[in-house]
């Protein structure tokens, strides 16, 4: 461990949720362990996110700033909340998930709406299920059962000291929230970025964690694009089609899979072949989708508020945690967002012929339907090892090219969005979650990495708070006489702030800390001190 982790923890004004540096301090919170709260104003204050979620229009950007507006039900307690459940035992899932197939429902409107800013539409989808309890009972009593679960189970093998190897709990915690859907597995994924909130070993637990839900049936599958795209004709060619009967109905597709080759939270993709012979893939989104993710982020912000609220855990402005990431999930309930960004980037990234980006078939796309040109590929793993080389290497420069020069960068580049093609280049795809980094940023990111390789310590502190890693202001916790100490549960003390010059120092001190008391230049322990710091 760093000196600088060793002599003191620092604790910084909240930074933005999505920070993609993990907290691996050994003081790190347990699950569920109470941490001192801290009452300062500077702690209420929202951090702005640091990307944008694009929606296809440079107006659109979103930046969410502030905290939804409290609705009267987050005056209850979870206890009490729960207990809506008796009123609601004869609501039916029809009535969970009405999507309305004619224009857009209520519901629809606020979430759909991306005009709207992120604030106003939450506190409409607040006041829209705190209204009607019963809307929102039986989908709240299935959370706190898993949640619930989830809790005793961690709880027990806490107690009996039940040894790592041999605990069930983190695989528990996996699958449950895994069930649950796209909200929850995003606001978790999430959550794996912040073992200061959730724990080391609930953190850990999640960074492997990905949905679980099977695919929904076809035939209601092929029903949304019907409708989506006013299709009145036959949607797959048969043997009865006719090409010489100028009379006959054309099909939509040539050919199309009778089942999904891959299915996710939000939609399924089908592979399909149009009638001009292009290869495509078909995503179609689960029906029911916008009520059931609107309504889980009501759920998610209520839990979490309630959880900040009672200091049982001492984290505070979880609800953000849920903002950011409903902020982004919003948008890809809009396959035509999906379909632009995809174009954006072929647009930005046209100088890396190297790149390949699917093309959007704009006549077959819709709001819940998203045809795009089918990619020949492989992922990485099928590759061989001379591949994973020339696919790494075209990765960075792409990333780097993302970052620093044209700002509009893939939030989602896990394995499954990356694949190498027959032609030898790197395909993209999925592109529901984008980021905007603006030009100050950029500048800042370029900046860091001279003054890293320049040992300029000062210099890379001032770069990440511009970039928004690291705060303004941060604190040490110090006992009763004043003297910095690791913080650990339970113990007595309190944060005090730092100033910038003393913050710099001990940062000076702790970067110059190396083997022989030479400057740092491996990598790894700089981001171990700086998520020591942030």
């Amino acid at each position: 461990m760093s000196s600088l982790a060793a002599s003191q923890v620092y604790r910084s004004t909240p930074k933005a949720a999505l920070s993609p540096h993990r907290n691996r301090s050994s003081n790190a919170r347990p699950f569920g362990v109470m941490q001192p709260q801290r009452s300062s104003k500077s702690q209420r204050k929202r951090s702005a996110v640091n990307c944008a979620v694009h929606s296809g229009n440079e107006k659109d950007n979103l930046k969410v700033y502030g905290v939804v507006k409290r609705s009267a039900l987050q005056s209850r307690s979870m206890q009490t909340r729960a207990l809506v459940v008796s009123e609601a035992v004869a609501t039916t899932e029809a009535q969970v998930q009405d999507d309305g197939a004619g224009g857009l429902t209520e519901l629809e409107s606020y979430v759909l709406d991306f005009e709207l800013g992120f604030t106003e539409k939450m506190s409409k989808v607040v006041s829209y299920f705190a209204k009607s309890p019963a809307r929102s009972a039986v989908r709240l009593a299935e959370v706190i059962g898993v949640g619930t679960k989830i809790l005793a189970l961690w709880n027990w093998e806490e107690r009996r000291g039940t040894p790592e190897e041999s605990r069930k709990r983190a695989e528990l915690l996996r699958n449950g929230i895994a069930q649950l859907g796209p909200v929850f597995v995003k606001l978790a994924q999430t959550l794996s970025t912040r073992p200061d909130i959730i724990g080391e070993e609930a953190a850990d637990s999640l960074l492997v964690l990905q949905d679980q839900m099977g695919p929904f049936d076809t035939q209601v599958a092929l029903q949304i694009i019907r409708e989506e795209l006013h299709w009145e004709g036959p949607l797959v060619m048969d043997e009865s089609y006719d090409p010489t009967d100028a009379e006959a109905p054309r099909p939509l597709f040539r050919t199309l899979s009778p089942e999904p080759i891959a299915a996710a939270s939000i939609g399924q993709v089908y592979r399909g072949v149009l009638m001009d012979g292009t290869e495509v893939a078909v995503k179609v989104q689960r029906p029911g989708m916008v009520n059931r993710i609107a309504l889980d982020m009501f759920i998610a912000r209520e839990a979490l508020d309630w959880l900040e609220k009672s200091g049982y855990n001492g984290s505070e402005d979880l609800p953000i945690i849920v903002d950011e990431v409903g902020a982004a999930i919003f948008y890809e309930l809009d396959y035509r967002q999906e379909g632009q960004n995809a174009d954006d980037f072929q647009s930005s990234l046209k100088m890396l012929e190297f790149i390949k980006i699917p093309t959007t078939m704009w006549q077959f796309t819709s709001r819940r339907v998203l045809v795009q040109e089918w990619i020949r590929g492989r992922p990485m793993k099928q590759l061989t090892v001379e591949e994973q080389r020339r696919m790494v290497q075209m990765g960075v420069e792409c990333s780097a090219t993302q970052l620093l020069r044209t700002g509009l960068v893939h939030a989602d580049p896990h394995e499954g969005n990356m694949m190498y093609t027959d032609e030898g280049k790197l395909a993209l795809i999925d592109f529901g979650l984008v980021c905007r980094v603006d030009n100050a940023k950029q500048e800042a990111m370029a900046s860091c990495i001279l003054n890293i390789l320049n040992a300029n310590w000062s210099g890379v502190v001032d770069d990440l708070r511009v970039i928004g890693i690291l705060p303004e202001v941060a604190s040490v916790w110090t006992n009763e006489k004043g003297e910095r100490i690791a913080f650990e549960a339970g113990t007595v003390g309190s944060w005090v702030d730092l100033t910038d010059e003393d913050f710099k120092a001990d940062f000076w001190k702790a970067m110059s800390a190396g083997k022989g008391g030479d400057a740092k230049r491996n990598f790894t322990e700089l981001v171990m001190d700086l998520t020591q710091l942030a």
